[in-house]
């Protein structure tokens, strides 16, 4: 993300006048709109975005100054609030602190520079706070892929298993229009790290559908928790922390529940149990469609508008054909339609796994000293696939 060169600030104010006199005073030294009504500024930040600032009047017909910075809080939350009011009793400035989080509160008649001089200050602090999350996100995302290809190269068919989760959770979070999708496909890319501690032979059993002693079940139950622990100590984690402990565990007496009074890590590490039940049903040869409807069926711990909603998605393959080939053509993005071996009969890859900048460094060093059993074959589209969104992509 790129910070605009003028940050844009947003007046609000039902006198026109006074608007007008904000545009001659400032229409040299600031980027802005203004907004007669608090119901237009909420529009306008919505539609004409970014907004760095807003600086807005108190007593406006049908929705006070107080009000709007509260619903601002909580729609853009990054945006410096300011209170410019002729009303300057304790109790506005009270209920303006705590109801809208404002950071200035300026009383009428207020000086043009004084005014300018807040506005400056705003416009500071937020483009102060985009570069941190900047910063944050970057830091964030190569933790996540570090993570993310470690598993895969530890328990390779987890990869392939998180791939499927995170499609099912994009789909579910899409349909029931959730907020803050980012926490949600963190926690389904996560959502089998907690995995890196089980023995591989009984991950495999796992990942092959086959049924469990009460040990092993113990064991595998206890992951969702361990990779909650695990990311717990990155910053802005915590949500997707408590969804991935959650995916195990049943909603009870809260599933019927309107969706909006259950928390959000109720919500995800819902999501997480319906998609991790479907995979699993997939591991024991039911294609995507029936593995839904078997669970819609069977499963009545599970929310009927999660499964509405993934009976609506696609998550077979788009119309794919094999295609051989050797260690230099291997790519970053490529779909395994094989297993990828050493010479020496390890296991690199395996198949309906994607190629990972970290697995194909893996298996260039084992080229580079055992040798690899060459060919490889991926899958490629074929000249009649389907353009359909819903597809698999490599890059997906």
């Amino acid at each position: 993300m790129s910070l605009p060169d003028n940050p844009k600030v947003l007046f609000v104010d039902d006198d026109p006048n006074i608007l007008e006199s904000f545009r001659r005073t400032f229409r040299n030294h600031l980027d802005f709109d203004t907004a007669e009504s608090g119901q237009t500024a909420l529009m306008m930040l919505r539609e004409r975005g970014p907004f760095a600032v807003i600086v807005s009047d108190q007593r406006m017909p049908q929705m006070t100054g107080i009000a709007l910075l509260r619903e601002v809080h909580k729609a853009f939350p990054d945006i410096v609030r300011i209170m410019l009011t002729g009303n300057a009793d304790q109790q506005t400035a009270i209920d303006a602190v705590n109801g809208g989080h404002i950071h200035r509160f300026l009383t009428k008649p207020c000086p043009p520079a004084t005014i300018l001089n807040a506005v400056q200050e705003g416009l500071r602090i937020w483009t102060q706070l985009q570069t941190e999350h900047e910063l944050l996100e970057g830091t964030l995302s190569g933790s996540i892929r570090v993570m993310t290809e470690v598993l895969a190269t530890i328990h390779p068919a987890t990869a392939d298993q998180n791939q499927r989760i995170l499609r099912m959770m994009r789909h579910v979070v899409k349909s029931l229009r959730l907020n803050h999708t980012w926490q949600y496909e963190i926690a389904a890319m996560l959502s089998q790290i907690g995995c890196i501690v089980l023995d591989a032979d009984l991950l495999a059993k796992v990942h092959a559908g086959y049924d469990l002693n009460e040990d092993e079940t113990r064991h595998v139950h206890a992951h969702p928790e361990i990779g909650a622990r695990l990311i717990r100590h990155l910053p802005r984690l915590e949500a997707a922390a408590d969804m991935i402990a959650r995916q195990l565990t049943p909603l009870g007496e809260r599933l019927e529940l309107p969706l909006a009074d259950l928390t959000p890590a109720e919500i995800g590490g819902h999501i997480l149990q319906a998609a991790v039940l479907i995979d699993l049903s997939m591991r024991r040869g039911r294609p995507y469609k029936e593995a839904v409807e078997h669970l819609h069926g069977r499963a009545k711990g599970i929310r009927r508008d999660v499964l509405d909603a993934l009976q609506n998605l696609r998550l077979e393959s788009a119309v794919l054909e094999k295609k051989p080939v050797r260690m230099k053509d291997l790519r970053v993005g490529q779909l395994l339609a094989d297993d990828v071996l050493a010479s020496n009969g390890i296991t690199l890859a395996v198949k309906g796994q994607v190629i990972s900048d970290l697995m194909l460094e893996r298996i260039r060093a084992f080229d580079q000293g055992v040798g690899l059993r060459e060919p490889f074959l991926i899958m490629v589209p074929t000249a009649a696939a389907p353009s359909d969104p819903q597809s698999f992509t490599a890059n997906q």
